[in-house]
C-alpha cells in the first residue's frame, strides 16, 4: 500500500555539488530483494559509484547511539523490496523536514547489516506539507516463516504495529512483549523487547540445555526478536513512546503497566538494524488502549485475576509459601550496621532506599505467605539496625488491625531467623551468614508456625588453577583485571525446621541463592585455545548450551544442597534465586529427572570445590537414567 504522498512544487535548496554525476536509482533498487544491496559487489561495504535516489522524509534520528540520519520513503510496487531507506548524516536536520521530498547523493553502504545511503549532498524538492502514514507490518508468502525476511523487506520503513501481521491465517498474529522497558546491557540503554506472535521463552526453560530443541527454540527467538528504541535517552522510570507510562505512576489503579505477553498495537516507529538487531524506533505515542493483556494478573482487568486454591479438608491447615528477591535492599547507608563484607549495592539515595522498601513492603503484603524467604538483602547481622531487622518492622507496620480475619491483622506479623555466627550467644551486628556482602533470609509468621531448629548450608567454593596463555602468563581483560583466577564463591544455603500449628507435622524450608550466570569458573575456559576468533582479552566465553557461565559450579551446588537436605530429611521446599531455568543441570541436579536427555550428555560438577576446607570430590552423570557417581 503506497503512502498517501502527494509531489509538491519545487522548494528551496540545501545540497553541495556532487563530484561526479550520480547514477539515479529508486529506493527499492537500492534495498534489493535480499539482506544486502544488489549495488555492492560481494565483499564490498561501500559503493565505488555515487547514487542518486528520491524519497519522502518519513522520520529524523538525531541520537547518536541510533545512528543519527533520517529516513525516506519510495514505493515501488514490489513487495520483496524495501520502500524505506536511512540517509545517514551529521548534518543539521530542521524541524519541519519530516514530510519533505528530498533527492540525495552518496553512496551505498553496508553498514553491519543495515543497507543506508550516506548522504554527500541533498535537494528539498518539496517542503513538508503532510504528515507521513505508517504501513502495517506484514507477513507475506514469500518470508517463508522466516520473520526476519519480514523486517528485511520493511527495513528503513515507517510502519505500524497492527493486530495482525499475518492475514493468511485465522490467528491473529500480533508482537508480544517478550522483555519490558529496562536497561539493554550490551546496548547501554533503556529499551524495550518484542517478539512476534509470543513472548520468547529461555530455550532451557522447556528444553534440555545442549538439546537440539533448545538450539532450534533459541534460534527462533533470534528471529521473532525486535527492540523497541527511542530516538532521545530518557530518565529511568520515563518511556518516551507512553508518557502515561510516569505521568499517571501515581493512580491507585496502576493500569498504565506493561507487562510480558502484553500485545503492543498501534506503535508507529522505523525499522533500524544495529548490534545485530533489528529495532524499531518508535515515532508515535501510545496508552494503555495500545496494550492488550493477555495474561490476567490484576483485579482491574476484565479478566479475573489468578487465584491461589488454598482450600483444605476440615482436618487440614494450609501454609503459604513464598519467595522475594529484594534486589540488594542496603540500609547502611541510611543509618543501619556496618556491612562487614562489602560496599552498598544497593539505593543511591534514601529516597530511593524508601521507594524501594515501599515497593517491597507493598509486594510481600500481597503476596500474604506464612514463610517468605528473602534473597539479596544486606549481610549485615541482625542487631536491632540489620538490614533483616529494619525490614520486617517496616513490614510489620503494616499490620496494625486486631480482627484476625483482617488482611492487616497484627496477627500477620513476621519474624526473622537470625544466626549466631560468632558464638557470643547474642544476635548483633557482628553476626553474618557467609562472606557476601548479600546474603538470603527467612521471615515467617509466628501464628501459622513454629521454629523448631534452623541452620546455615555451606556452599561449594572453587579453588582451581587459574586460566593462563600459551606462555604460562595470566590473562588479562581490557580493564587490567584478571579475567579468570580460579577462586570462586556461592552464597550459602540458610534452611529451617517449622511445625506446623494445628497440625503437629514438620516442614523444611531452604532458601537458596546459587552462583549467577554473569560471572565466569574455571570450566567457563575449557577449550578456549581452540575456539576461533576468540581473543582472550577482550571477547567473552563461549555459551553453546545458552547456560551462561558458572553452570558447573552451580551443579556442585546442587549436589551439596541435596545431600545436605536429604540428612534432615521429611517434607521440604526448596526454593529461591537457582540461577538456573528448569531444564539446566543444576535444575536437572535437583529434580532427578531420569529421561529426556540427549544422547551422551553428561553433566559435571566443577573441579577443585569445597566445602569449607574439605575437599568436596563430586562427578555427576545424567543420561538416560540419573545417577550420582563419586
Amino acid at each position: 500500500m503506497p503512502l498517501p504522498f502527494l509531489r509538491q512544487p519545487m522548494a528551496e535548496q540545501f545540497s553541495t555539488e556532487a563530484s561526479t554525476a550520480p547514477i539515479s536509482v529508486t529506493v527499492g533498487e537500492i534495498q534489493g530483494e535480499s539482506y544486502s544491496s544488489p549495488l555492492l559487489n560481494k565483499g564490498e561495504y561501500e559503493s565505488k559509484e555515487t547514487y542518486q535516489v528520491t524519497g519522502i522524509v518519513t522520520a529524523v534520528t538525531t541520537n547518536s547511539k541510533q545512528s543519527q540520519g533520517f529516513y525516506i520513503y519510495s514505493n515501488d510496487n514490489n513487495p520483496l523490496t524495501s520502500d524505506g531507506l536511512f540517509i545517514k548524516t551529521s548534518k543539521f536536520l530542521p524541524e519541519d523536514f519530516v514530510g519533505s521530498e528530498v533527492t540525495v547523493i552518496g553512496k551505498v553502504k553496508e553498514d553491519y547489516g543495515l543497507t543506508l545511503l550516506t548522504a554527500n549532498s541533498w535537494t528539498v524538492n518539496a517542503n513538508a506539507s503532510i504528515t507521513p502514514v505508517a504501513i502495517d507490518l506484514e507477513v507475506i508468502a514469500s518470508d517463508e516463516n522466516d520473520f526476519k525476511k519480514t523486517l528485511e523487506r520493511h527495513e528503513g520503513m515507517l510502519i505500524n504495529l497492527p493486530q495482525d501481521i499475518d492475514l493468511s491465517t485465522e490467528a491473529l498474529d500480533d508482537m508480544r512483549v517478550s522483555r519490558t522497558f529496562s536497561y539493554d546491557y550490551k546496548g547501554r540503554k533503556n529499551n524495550m523487547v518484542l517478539a512476534y506472535k509470543r513472548p520468547n521463552m529461555q530455550p532451557n526453560q522447556e528444553h534440555v540445555a545442549g538439546s537440539q530443541a533448545s538450539k532450534d527454540q533459541a534460534k527462533q527467538n533470534s528471529n521473532y526478536r525486535l527492540f523497541v528504541e527511542s530516538d532521545k535517552n530518557a530518565p529511568n522510570g520515563t518511556i518516551p513512546y507512553y508518557p502515561d507510562f510516569k505521568n499517571k505512576a501515581s493512580d491507585y489503579k496502576q493500569e498504565d503497566y506493561i507487562r510480558v505477553n502484553d500485545s503492543v498495537i498501534g506503535l508507529e516507529g522505523v525499522v533500524h538494524y544495529s548490534y545485530g538487531e533489528y529495532r524499531l524506533i518508535a515515532t508515535n505515542t501510545i496508552t494503555k488502549d495500545n496494550l492488550k493483556h493477555n495474561t490476567p494478573r490484576s483485579k482491574y482487568n476484565d479478566d479475573p485475576a489468578p487465584t491461589l486454591n488454598d482450600d483444605t479438608a476440615e482436618d487440614a491447615f494450609a501454609v503459604r509459601i513464598a519467595t522475594q528477591n529484594v534486589l540488594n535492599y542496603f540500609n547502611s547507608p541510611y543509618g543501619g550496621s556496618d556491612n562487614q563484607h562489602g560496599s552498598n549495592r544497593g539505593a543511591e539515595s534514601r529516597i530511593e532506599f524508601e521507594q524501594q522498601q515501599a515497593k517491597l513492603i507493598e509486594a510481600i503484603f500481597g503476596l500474604n505467605a506464612d514463610i517468605v524467604g528473602l534473597m539479596e538483602i544486606e549481610n549485615n547481622g541482625f542487631g536491632d539496625f540489620g538490614a533483616i531487622n529494619e525490614f520486617v518492622n517496616a513490614l510489620n507496620a503494616k499490620y496494625d488491625s486486631e480482627y484476625m480475619d483482617d488482611p492487616e491483622s497484627v496477627h500477620n506479623r513476621y519474624t526473622f531467623i537470625g544466626f549466631d555466627s560468632n558464638g557470643n550467644a547474642m544476635l548483633d551486628e557482628l553476626d553474618s551468614i557467609g562472606g557476601d556482602a548479600i546474603t538470603s533470609g527467612l521471615i515467617y509468621r509466628p501464628s501459622k508456625v513454629s521454629l523448631e531448629s534452623s541452620q546455615i548450608i555451606t556452599m561449594p567454593r572453587q579453588d582451581a588453577p587459574m586460566v593462563t596463555d600459551e606462555n604460562g602468563n595470566p590473562i588479562i581483560d581490557k580493564k587490567g583485571e584478571l579475567r579468570e583466577s580460579g577462586k570462586n564463591y556461592q552464597r550459602d544455603t540458610v534452611a529451617a525446621t517449622f511445625r506446623l500449628h494445628h497440625t503437629g507435622k514438620k516442614l523444611t524450608v531452604a532458601v537458596n541463592h546459587f552462583k549467577s550466570k554473569g560471572s565466569n569458573c574455571w570450566e567457563d575456559w575449557l577449550g578456549w585455545e581452540t575456539w576461533d576468533d576468540f581473543d582472550p582479552k577482550y571477547d567473552s566465553v563461549k555459551d553453546a548450551d545458552f547456560q551462561g557461565s558458572c553452570e558447573a559450579f552451580r551443579v556442585a551446588a546442587a549436589v551439596q544442597l541435596g545431600q545436605q537436605m536429604q540428612k534432615i530429611g521429611g517434607d521440604q521446599v526448596v526454593m529461591g534465586d537457582f540461577n538456573s531455568y528448569g531444564q539446566e543441570d543444576a535444575m536437572l541436579v535437583l529434580t532427578e529427572i531420569p529421561s529426556g536427555l540427549p544422547e551422551g550428555k553428561t553433566i559435571r560438577a566443577a573441579r577443585d570445590t569445597y566445602i569449607g576446607y574439605k575437599l568436596n570430590l563430586v562427578r555427576l552423570e545424567l543420561k538416560s537414567r540419573s545417577h550420582l557417581v563419586s
